[in-house]
């Protein structure tokens, strides 16, 4: 489905938190159980199919609401693992675009981070939202943000930092935007103990009508879309989008 690189994170999990260090997990959090709430009034089960290294959990748990959190890399997984240890949270190896889950299984299901833009082919959207249907309850909802083009052409085209902090560690990040292809590229160069390690990852960048059409063709249907952690409608400046879509009847 586009991404073939199988060890894709595994490298950048172990820099990974202070590449998102900026990223307030407890305000997404709170946005993201707001939503649930104004969508989807019982929760019991929701599942985090691109829970990275786990930042995110502790904060979408509340009373009598399960947490199951997967990532398709082990490395990312096994930070994740640290940082739940005691909690009642659940961790599982698993692609996104196919989660190994029964039947109307789950209430809620995020897909967070722009993880949904690393699928580069249009056509599988809908088999994702297929797959996504399957294993969510009647009424269930599926929450995932993307990132708009023009936060790619005025921010992140271009882009280059680096950060390191002590024993030989840290990762240097080139980022550029294929305006005709709409791909984002991010090459990192990850430095651990004296070695260094090269990860490459593109991302589809697609404009809202371009989701809205995979997406009214799948199992899902469109509730809200919203900007910038706010719950207005998406605007032409809008840098991420919020989707709120709910398992078809």
């Amino acid at each position: 489905m586009g991404v073939n690189q199988h060890q894709l994170y595994d490298h950048l999990a172990l820099v990974y938190d202070h590449l998102m260090s900026h990223v307030n997990y407890r305000q997404w959090a709170r946005y993201i159980n707001t939503l649930i709430a104004m969508h989807h009034k019982k929760v019991s089960l929701i599942g985090d199919l691109s829970c990275g290294t786990g930042s995110l959990l502790p904060y979408l748990k509340r009373r009598r609401r399960y947490i199951i959190g997967s990532d398709r890399s082990p490395g990312m997984l096994l930070q994740a693992k640290r940082k739940t240890t005691s909690l009642p949270v659940a961790l599982l190896a698993a692609d996104f675009r196919y989660p190994p889950f029964k039947s109307e299984t789950l209430d809620v299901v995020v897909i967070l981070y722009d993880s949904i833009n690393y699928i580069l082919q249009d056509e599988y959207i809908g088999v994702v939202m297929n797959n996504i249907a399957g294993i969510l309850k009647k009424n269930g909802l599926l929450i995932f943000d993307a990132i708009m083009p023009n936060v790619c052409r005025n921010i992140f085209n271009d882009f280059r930092e680096s950060q390191f902090f002590g024993n030989d560690r840290g990762y240097e990040r080139k980022a550029w935007y294929d305006e005709e292809k709409h791909l984002q590229y991010n090459e990192f160069r990850i430095y651990n103990n004296h070695r260094v390690f090269s990860e490459t990852h593109i991302q589809k960048i697609r404009e809202i009508w371009e989701w809205r059409r995979q997406i009214e063709g799948s199992s899902m249907e469109i509730e809200a879309i919203y900007s910038d952690f706010t719950f207005r409608p998406v605007r032409k400046k809008t840098e991420r989008a919020h989707f709120v879509c709910k398992r078809r009847k």
